[in-house]
């Protein structure tokens, strides 16, 4: 596949202070963060533990994070943001495919620490390449690399799925999609400092949802620790993007009923699958229906061939306790990477992704 040039609106800005959301008609609702916004930070540290434990470590707390420090590469936005994610940790609702658990550390660069209390934000394209919010965009050329194509989108009946969201009755802090607030629809709107709803950053391009679903979009608190942990899907893939999650975190912002409100943009990225993970869950069902041609990872237009700093995650096996030689595709991968960001309100400009690398060496490894 012949890969474009990035345009002006792609090479984004780092650090860049956005008011996520103008609290109008809340009527002084809005709770400051506090231990209430925390998203059982607990419940979470136990999750660790368990985990570790079947990697076989011994029981306990979670290990801080690495000491070395990098900032991570700021990247577009893309056009299928909807800034109004929902504080929930299962944001698989009915969609299929091989399961994933995102782990991300959040660290602040600046003073080589985890960064508590910031909201982790993600959302990524099903099996089959669709965006939830914008179901049916990614067959008319949304590359997710800039602005999303122009015209109405396909109308019809959306795929299988409920408008409202499905958490599971442990994720006390899930919500509905009825509680939803349009993003903006202005994909060539020009680069600005602040945001909230309706704006559109140098970042990427939002643009106005077309349907009310919002799977595979979630928002989480970090821990003491910095650290939160998705339960999803691997994502597939569309023309001309390699396999990719979005991230953003924000810190300064309020819990709102179910939502986060408010606050400061701190890092703006996508995070990259390994290539030699990504064939093996592309040949399964139901990825394998998929009949778009798939992008690998070293020719994909923003992924610069950077390795951690630039969001490749580290994948392994998830192997739930059982000998490595058990494990099935059905039990799924859990994918890592500390994300370095730095809080200062300066805003600094970051320079266009080099030629990505011939290869992805990120190996995917058992645990």
């Amino acid at each position: 596949m012949t890969k474009r040039q990035l345009t002006h609106t792609e090479r984004t800005t780092a650090s860049v202070p956005t008011s996520r959301r103008k609290i109008l008609t809340l009527g002084g609702a809005g709770i400051a963060l506090g231990a209430a916004g925390l998203a059982a930070p607990g419940a979470l540290d136990s999750a660790f533990a368990a985990e570790a434990e079947q990697a076989g470590g011994k029981k306990g707390k979670p290990k801080g994070p690495a000491t070395t420090c990098a900032l991570t590469e700021e990247v577009t936005e893309g056009p299928y943001y909807i800034d109004d994610e929902a504080i929930r940790s299962d944001i698989t609702e009915d969609r299929t495919g091989v399961p994933l658990r995102l782990r991300l550390t959040v660290l602040d660069t600046e003073h080589c620490r985890p960064l508590r209390n910031a909201a982790v934000e993600i959302w990524h394209c099903d099996a089959t390449g669709d965006y939830s919010g914008f179901i049916g965009w990614q067959s008319l050329g949304g590359g997710g690399g800039g602005a999303a194509p122009t015209g109405t989108p396909p109308t019809g009946a959306p795929p299988t799925g409920s408008a409202s969201d499905s958490p599971s009755a442990s994720d006390s802090a899930s919500a509905t999609s009825t509680d939803t607030a349009a993003a903006s629809a202005s994909a060539s709107a020009s680069a600005s400092s602040s945001g909230g709803p309706g704006t559109t950053t140098s970042t990427g391009g939002s643009n106005t949802p077309t349907d009310e679903y919002r799977w595979l979009r979630g928002v989480l608190f970090t821990n003491e620790h910095g650290q939160v942990e998705f339960k999803t899907i691997y994502p597939g893939w569309y023309i001309p993007r390699a396999i990719h999650i979005h991230v953003k975190v924000h810190t300064g912002g309020q819990r709102v009923k179910r939502h986060y409100i408010g606050g400061t943009s701190v890092h703006t990225g996508q995070l990259f699958f390994p290539e030699e993970v990504t064939t093996v869950v592309a040949a399964s069902d139901p990825y394998v229906t998929h009949t778009a041609e798939r992008t690998v990872l070293s020719e994909d237009m923003v992924y610069d061939g950077g390795g951690v700093t630039s969001g490749l995650l580290t994948v392994v096996k998830r192997t739930n306790g059982r000998h490595h030689s058990e494990w099935k595709l059905s039990d799924g991968y859990l994918a890592t990477l500390d994300l370095g960001v730095t809080t200062s309100t300066s805003s600094t400009t970051a320079s266009a992704p080099a030629a990505p690398s011939a290869s992805a060496t990120a190996s995917a490894t058992t645990t």
